[in-house]
């Protein structure tokens, strides 16, 4: 009578050790960058969507040819409004002709992104979209090392650029 030989298929519990040993250091070595990169994306984040706001600011005040003010807040919050309120008297209707009002749109601080320091500021767009120089820097409140602040300006003649102090001359992201 022969004997038959049976083969196990699967791993034995020091390939098992040795493979979870592995994924530990290389996560280990991985998390200090992807928290880096994930507090650059907020800073990221933060930075467009105040360019957005004072771009619709903008816009807002050529449309409506009248003065229209952009609000941020300390805690990232804005709102896009006329400086002058205007309601043409019509009930229930905010948006006709001859209306102007002190909220045309806003983002609130629960929209924002945690951990991030800006510089509160208001900047006011006259009827030609052109507004007083501005800049809003963004960075984030714990500091640390690998991370990069931003920027957002207001020239004069109105143009909003988001921008990064980091970058050396040449470079078309230079502030």
């Amino acid at each position: 009578m022969s004997r038959m030989r049976i083969d196990y298929a699967g791993v034995s519990l020091v390939e098992l050790l040795v493979t979870i040993m592995i994924v530990g250091i290389l996560t280990a070595i991985a998390l200090p960058n992807f928290q880096t990169w994930i507090r650059n994306a907020r800073i990221r984040t933060t930075a467009e969507a105040i360019t957005n706001g004072l771009q619709l600011a903008r816009s807002e005040a050529v449309r409506r040819n009248t003065n229209v003010q952009f609000v941020l807040n300390a805690d990232t919050s804005w709102t896009v409004g006329c400086e002058n309120v205007v309601d043409n008297g019509v009930v229930g209707v905010d948006d006709t002709v001859g209306d102007c009002p002190a909220a045309i749109q806003s983002r609130s601080k629960g929209e924002g992104s945690a951990n991030v320091l800006i510089t509160a500021t208001t900047v006011v767009f006259n009827g030609f979209g052109r507004a007083a120089n501005a800049t809003v820097d963004v960075t984030d409140a714990g500091g640390g090392t690998g991370l990069r602040p931003l920027r957002v300006t207001v020239a004069s003649g109105g143009g909003v650029k988001l921008c990064d102090p980091s970058v050396g001359a040449g470079d078309p992201r230079v502030c």
